[in-house]
Parts: structure tokens; sequence; C-alpha cells
């Protein structure tokens, strides 16, 4: 068991690769794509395993182009950070492509569903509520309610007969009438499965099915109480957990939800070129809340209350350009669209999140940076992030967040810890040093720790944000060289003290002005290690790789980090959760930030009334302690995967009211990809024939070894193992009835499971014809 818990308190959950700002690009055009490929090849399969023909080529084609889309996208975007139009527009038909074939099979597995069975004596057509994560679900969907004659109002129950929470999406609808669309709120719908609800006539509505607009600056339920700032822009002024008894935003260096427009002139720091000559490069900031709103008004419901701020703001400011002296230049009047941010809380307590929706119209500022903006009372936010939360890939990289450095007193007692989840080792042109920085590097890998290695030349001028290790031989390494220089004398001499004494001077400091962090971003923690020779550095290295074989953790004495790090445990967090997430940074007094980009409709998401503008999807879940304790991975995926709504006709079927196909009950185990064995792409090797059997990937997302039980909804004869080039023989674990089965999994491991079913029901039919190269 661990000592401590993560010492981080600001949770960033984000799709995000935060040491290249091209690779944003590349996972902002593919991300909603690649998250419906991933149903559509789930409920696909699902659908074949009930008698209908597997779509091969269509989803073959779509996750090849999704693959050949993203290396294309790396390669033509600029240094703008943005997508070419036609790469958008590809991206957009492979998301069309992907969601026609997932909801074919929703259709078709809906049209084999009992929903007749447990319908009320009168009934419109049934909803059935679909999950695709490998977990029991309560959630906000939308739905359609539909009825055969026209009915002045009606009520929505689940098979049990239980009333169900909901609201007209719109207080215009005309009575009587056959069609309404909903939100409501589907409890318990079964892991990778489904629920079918029913609405029913009625003489009259349920309390606050219609949505009311109020006047207001404050919402509140079981769990928050949100306020919204008239003279601010109606930013939030306080994000306050009831239960949690917290306060989290800080009032005194700006709101909530606020929106900062950002210029980039250049590079957001100083940097020291080669000839040693510092360069000043300038940079222009607004806030929103400089102006005041249009409009406040409030919506309240049986489903959610929100906030609603309208604005026009209108910036006229100066920036500073240096050369030798600084000169204020005047910019000229900067006058931005429309711009509407809705805050939404839930009724349900079940659902934690806060939502947050902005839509920015006729935008055309295409160098100009949008960003959210949340001020913290929470301090020593450190920067997390973990890719699953937000897509689903075919190329995942990247491991779950988990392993920490860890100081210890001189009696052994850790006495702070600095986590790590992603982490630069930052390298001299030394082939030696290289070399131990790749051991080094698989060894953080094992432990889930994602790196990158980069030359010491390279990052003296970067512009990373997250945590790195610095190695160096006799002064050889040009960045710890660098940012010494803004070290004290006492921090100098912890390295050359330790250099005198063991060959080796160990150092976690904060590098305070550093030449690498963004301009008004927190300061990077850099853990360096400078030897006197080789030999030395060998010796250090295979201590840090022995440590994280055993615990996970480096394990460094107290005296020498000279950062100001040392919490050990958090009391609360603060979790962002992007839709498909982009670069994200913390500022130096606590502020997080997550991007809009360049704010124009090739990066946003796409919406049903292009009136409105581009939009914008974002949410934070306030918590205490840290993100094991919050469940923030779960969470992460229901934000991204929502629940999904299909209408259809009463009747009898061969499938039950509610099922679940596939389950995955252990805390930290998810399933992350369903499909047929003998498909085409990277996954599971070379074209071949279908082979009647299903390939299941899972992953363990926590450092420490999960256990779990994963049920089929039909009878197995055994799961064997896989890796990208043998099928296993023999089972993975022992059986436990013929449709459950117990697996483990290591600490960060993924492992692809083949399922085979007993009576040899499944054939996954090709749908179209193959030649003899088995190319289609």
């Amino acid at each position: 068991m661990r000592k401590v818990l993560f010492p981080y308190c600001i949770f960033f959950i984000l799709y995000a690769c935060l040491c290249a700002r091209v690779a944003v690009s590349m996972d902002s055009v593919t991300r909603f794509a690649a998250n419906r490929l991933a149903e559509a090849e789930l409920f696909s399969t699902v659908n074949s395993i009930t008698g209908a023909t597997y779509p091969w080529d269509e989803l073959d084609r779509i996750s090849a182009f999704i693959n050949e889309e993203s290396e294309h996208i790396t390669t033509a975007a600029g240094k703008s950070g943005k997508a070419k139009p036609d790469n958008i527009a590809n991206r957009r038909a492979a998301l069309k492509s992907a969601t026609t074939v997932r909801d074919e099979a929703l259709r078709d597995i809906s049209s084999v569903i009992d929903t007749s069975k447990y319908a009320p004596g009168e009934s419109g057509r049934p909803i059935i509520i679909f999950n695709s994560l490998s977990w029991k679900r309560t959630d906000v969907v939308e739905a359609d309610v539909e009825f055969d004659v026209p009915v002045d109002a009606f009520y929505i129950v689940d098979r049990t007969g239980a009333r169900v929470a909901f609201q007209l999406t719109t207080n215009n609808v005309d009575i009587p009438f056959t069609s309404a669309r909903v939100y409501m709120i589907a409890g318990d719908v079964p892991a990778t499965g489904y629920s079918v609800f029913y609405p029913v006539p009625s003489q009259k509505f349920p309390v606050d099915y219609r949505p009311a607009r109020l006047k207001g600056t404050w919402i509140e339920n079981d769990l928050y109480r949100i306020e919204s700032e008239p003279g601010e822009c109606g930013g939030l002024g306080s994000i306050y957990g009831k239960k949690l008894n917290k306060e989290f935003m800080r009032d005194d260096i700006g709101v909530g939800n606020d929106v900062v427009a950002i210029v980039n002139k250049a590079a957001a720091h100083e940097t020291r070129s080669d000839n040693n000559e510092k360069k000043k490069e300038e940079r222009t900031i607004w806030y929103l809340n400089d102006s005041v709103p249009k409009n406040i008004s409030l919506i309240h419901g049986a489903v959610f209350d929100r906030i609603v701020v309208v604005s026009n703001p209108v910036y006229e400011t100066t920036g500073r350009n240096g050369s030798g002296r600084n000169v204020e230049k005047k910019l000229k009047k900067k006058i931005f669209p429309e711009i509407v941010r809705e805050t939404t809380i839930y009724r349900s307590p079940e659902i934690r999140r806060i939502d947050f929706t902005t839509y920015i119209n006729a935008f055309d500022g295409a160098d100009i940076r949008l960003m959210a903006m949340f001020p913290l009372t929470i301090t020593n936010g450190v920067l997390l992030s973990e890719k699953r939360l937000t897509a689903l890939t075919n190329n995942w990289v990247d491991y779950g967040p988990g392993q920490s450095v860890d100081f210890i007193d001189d009696r052994g007692n850790v006495v702070g810890s600095y986590p790590m989840n992603i982490c630069e080792i930052i390298v001299p042109a030394d082939k030696d040093v290289e070399r131990m920085a790749d051991e080094l590097a698989a060894a953080l890998s094992v432990r889930g720790v994602e790196t990158t290695k980069v030359r010491a030349d390279n990052a003296a001028g970067g512009e990373y944000d997250g945590f790195s290790i610095s190695l160096g031989v006799g002064g050889n390494n040009e960045f710890t060289n660098n940012i010494e220089e803004y070290f004290t004398y006492a921090e100098r001499n912890i390295i050359k003290s330790g250099i005198a004494a063991n060959g080796v001077g160990t150092m976690f400091a904060k590098s305070a002005g550093s030449i690498i962090a963004a301009s008004g971003n927190k300061s990077p923690h850099v853990l360096v290690l400078e030897a006197a020779d080789s030999a030395s550095l060998r010796k250090k290295i295979d201590v840090v790789v022995e440590q994280l074989k055993k615990s996970g953790n480096i394990v460094l004495p107290i005296r020498v980090n000279a950062s100001g790090f040392i919490a050990t445990a958090p009391e609360y967090g603060f979790a962002l959760l992007g839709a498909g997430g982009t670069y994200v940074s913390v500022d130096a007094d606590d502020r997080m930030k997550i991007p809009f980009l360049h704010a124009s409709d090739e990066l946003s998401e796409e919406t049903e009334d292009d009136s409105r503008g581009d939009k914008y999807r974002y949410a934070v879940v306030p918590h205490a302690g840290d993100w094991r304790d919050a469940g923030l991975i779960r969470e992460g995926y229901e934000y991204n995967f929502p629940l999904i709504a299909v209408s259809e006709g009463l009747h009898s079927g061969s499938l039950p009211g509610s099922v679940s196909f596939i389950s995955i009950d252990g805390r930290s185990t998810i399933m992350y990809g369903l499909k047929p064995l003998g498909s085409n792409g990277k996954e599971y090797g070379k074209m071949t024939e279908p082979e009647g059997r299903i390939a299941v990937k899972i992953f363990n997302y926590s450092d420490m070894t999960a256990t779990a039980d994963l049920e089929f909804f039909i009878p197995l004869r055994n799961i064997a193992g896989v890796d990208e080039a043998t099928i296993g023989k023999e089972p993975v674990s022992e059986k436990n009835g013929d449709r459950r089965f117990a697996i483990s999994l290591k600490p960060f491991e993924r492992k692809t499971l083949i399922l085979t079913t007993e009576d040899d029901r499944i054939e996954f039919i090709p749908s179209v014809e193959k030649n003899e190269a088995g190319v289609k």
C-alpha cells in the first residue's frame, strides 16, 4: 500500500499531447470521429451476434482513413496549430460515416428487443437507452418522445413502472402533439447494454417539465451552489461544493469560466539564443470579464438548472514591444462576436459534473486563441493528463497517471511527493547518456509514466509545461546549464556537493523564471541529475530504475527538494473534462485554462443550429481526495461517451427489456475496444478471414494490480490471451460459469482477450468479397 496519496490538487483530465503543440490539431481534428468509430465497432459486433452482417468494409475504411488522416494532419499543420479545411471536411465525413454505421447497428438491435413485455397499458413508442461503456451508469440523455395519436401531456417510466425525471428541450410545444424532444435522466443503464423506457399519455405533465426562463444570477442542487457575477461579464464568482463544504473559485484574481483572448506575437517567454543574446517577445491578453454582459438568465427544469450569459465584448488595449527599452504600442480596437456561455448542473445527485458550453458566433480572428479560465482556491496545482478520458484511438502511446517523486527524511518517512504522469527526459548530444535515458524511459513507461526524449539544445528554447528530468555528464547538458542561472547559490551547491560526495549531484527544483515555462504559466518542475562522469551517472540511473521496479516511485532525500513542493496528499481536487481535449496550462497563481484553439469552425464541434456559432464543450468535477478517490477516469469516459437514445416500436423480440452485453466490474478496469477477430488494421495484424471469435481490449489505469469479473451475455467456451502475433491457446484464468470469467491485470497493463462462444454461434460474415491477396 502506498505511504501517501498523490500530492496534486488540480486535475486536468484531457486528451492532450503536452510536448508538441502541433499534435493538438491532430487530436482535435480526429477526436469525435475516433470516439464514434469505437461505438460503431462495438455495437456492430453485438449486432452481428444477434444475426446481422458485420460491416467489415465500412468500418475498416473509416479506421484506415482516421489513421491516415491523423498522419496527414500532423504533417500539414503549420506553426499556427490549425488544420487545413479539406482535412476538417474529411474528418467530418469520417464522423458522419461512423455515425451512420453505429446508428444502423442500434436500430437493428432495437428491432429484436422485446419492447412490449413491460409496456404500460397505454404507451407511446418505447425509448431504448444504450450505454457503450463497460459499467452501469446513470446520466442525462436527449431523446425523442413519439405517440401514434395526439396527446396533451405524458410522463416517462422505466420497465419497472418507476417514473423518470424529464424536461422538454424547448417550451415551444403546441398541445396536443405527437412528438417532442426531451432531456431525461436514465438510471442504472446496464454496462455495454441498454434499458427500455416508456412515455405514457397523461392529463397533465409532471412538475417542472417545461424549461422556465427566470431572472437571477445563481443556481444550486444538492451538490453545488454556483453564482454568476454581473459586474464581471457574468463569470462565475463562486462554485461552492455543499457536501464538500468547499469554495473552489478564488475571486481576488478573476472569475470562473472567464474567456481569455490571447494574441501570440512570438513565444511567450524570454529565450537565450546560441549567441547568448536575450530576446523579448510580445503577448497581449484580453479578459471577457472586462466587459458588461448583454444578458444573464436562468433556465430551470426537472432535469437541470442552467445559467446563460450573453456577451458582446469590445476591447481596446495596449501591448509592449521590447527592444532595449519598453515602448508602448497602441493596438487597434478589437470587436468580438456574440459569446454565449452556459453553465449546467443536474438534479440527480449521481451526476457530479458541472457542464459548460460556449458558443462563439462568426469569429474570424485567426491569430487569436481563446481560452476558458478558472481561478482556483486550491494551491500547488500540478498538470495531469490522461488521453483515455476523452477519445478512443487506435494508437495509444500513453498510460494512466500514477507514480510520483517521493521525498524522505532521515528516518525514511515520506514527507513530500510530486506526481509523474507525463515526463520530458532532456539529454545532451552524448550516446551513453541517451542510452541511459532510454532505459529510464522504459522503466517509467512500465509504471504508467509517458515520456518524451528531447535534446538539450532543443529544450532550451521550448515551451514544455510538464515535469522534466535533465541528465548530464561533466556539464555537457545545455538545458541544465541555462536553468542553473536562475537557481540560488544554495541550490547550485546541492548539485556540487552531491557530485563531490557521490559522483552525482541531484536536485529537484521549480525552474523559477524558466526558459521553458510559457509566460504566466506555472513554472515546470525539473529533476536534475548531473554526474562527474558516465560511470557515476550509470550507477545513479540503475538505482532509479530499481526504485521504479520495486515501488513505482523515484525516492530522493528531502534535502535535494529545492522546489518548495512538499504536499503529500490533497484534500480537494478540481478536474477538467474535455470533449476531445486540447493543450492546457496552469498559471503561477493556480488559474487553469482550457483553449478553444483558434475558435474557428474548423476545430469546433458541429452544432445543429448554425446560427448559434461554434460550439465548445467542457466540464469540471470538484471533489475530495485524489483522482482515485474521485473516480475521475470513469467521469471522463462518461462525459465523452454519452448515453444514446433510440425510438422504437412496440413488439416482441429475442432480447429482453434490459441487457448488459459485456460488463467488467473492476473499479480500475475499463474496456476500450470490442470487435471481431479477423479485421483489418494495425490492432490485430494482417487481414484474415473472420474467425467467429471476439477480441476485447481492456486496461487497468491504476498503479495497483486489478482484479475483475468479465461477464458476457451468451455462453463462452473460454477466454484466451493474445499478443500482436499469436493467439493464445490457454485460458488466462479459471472459468466461473459459462458466461463469467475472472481476470487480473498488472498496474497499467493493457490486455487483449479473445472470447470463444460455447456453441460457435457467431458468424462474422464479410460484407464484400476479398481477392486472393486479402484486400478489399
